[in-house]
């Protein structure tokens, strides 16, 4: 089932015990999913401009080091919404408002396509797109797929990511699994500055360990168990990376895929781009195990 509510720009799909909330008017972003009755991801809304929970992220996640970078020969100066290091923040779109252009519904499945268009050569990244979001909620998977359509006449720099945060009655408890050779290091503004090998053994209770770390996959599967569920998280990414955050109040986990790592506008690590008129797109798919 689909429900658009039109006070606060919200879809509801439903197909069983199973529920996940879209709101348009933030950036198009999942901001409640419940699977088989059991809460995956709760509503966050009232705190996304200081979370960003749940938000796509394009053309960049994580930061851009004090919002420059060089394209092409050509200096762009983006808008630096990190206030206390003076970066640039989880891309362009977090905040923008999608439009509803297409509903799905089957007996077993509830999908919608939601759409961005920009249309203006905004200071700092003067390139037009398109950006479709299709959700499908399943009674045990939400996909959601995200593509990117180059609109303008001139190739662009980007890399695509996502950014759920992961419910937990007991985060400490909790059991990340993850497989990955390398990880990412920073300096004190969170800005990369080098590549290592990982030597965080996993599969790991999370207990007392704090996380800002991007850490490079080698499987595109991520397996999460907490005391009210199990779930893994697939990414069809051809490489795929995975930021991982533990917030201060320890009631969830940010589990972040992306197709690219923060400030790779500068570093061109992972750096894609789009030539005119082409198109890419990505699948990331939460499942719940039991």
């Amino acid at each position: 089932m689909i429900r658009l509510n039109h006070e606060e720009n919200r879809i509801e799909l439903s197909i069983n015990n199973s529920k996940a909330f879209i709101y348009l008017n933030l950036g198009g972003s999942l901001q409640e999913l419940s699977l088989q009755g059991k809460t995956i991801i709760a509503n966050n809304s009232s705190t996304y401009k200081d979370t960003y929970s749940s938000s796509v992220l394009f053309p960049f996640a994580g930061r851009v080091e004090n919002g420059a970078y060089t394209f092409n020969d050509k200096y762009h100066q983006l808008y630096c919404n990190d206030d206390k290091f003076n970066n640039a923040l989880h891309g362009l779109i977090y905040d923008k408002k999608f439009t509803l252009i297409k509903q799905i519904e089957k007996e077993n499945s509830a999908s919608v396509v939601i759409l961005y268009e920009e249309t203006k050569r905004i200071e700092g990244y003067p390139f037009l797109y398109k950006i479709t979001l299709e959700y499908t909620l399943t009674n045990d998977t939400l996909n959601l797929k995200i593509s990117v359509k180059n609109t303008d006449n001139i190739t662009f720099p980007f890399f695509l990511g996502w950014h759920p945060y992961f419910e937990s009655t007991h985060i400490d408890n909790s059991i990340l699994d993850i497989k990955s050779d390398k990880k990412i290091t920073y300096n004190d503004r969170l800005s990369v500055v080098g590549i290592v090998e990982n030597d965080i053994k996993f599969p790991l209770k999370i207990a007392e360990n704090e996380f800002d770390n991007c850490f490079f996959l080698t499987s595109n599967l991520v397996k999460l168990t907490t005391p009210n569920y199990k779930i893994l998280l697939k990414s069809d990414a051809e490489k795929a990376y995975l930021h991982i955050y533990t917030p201060p109040h320890r009631k969830s986990i940010a589990l972040e895929p992306q197709t690219g790592i923060s400030n790779n506008f500068n570093s061109k690590i992972s750096l894609q781009t789009l030539a005119p008129k082409n198109e890419f797109s990505t699948n990331f798919t939460i499942i719940k195990d039991e």
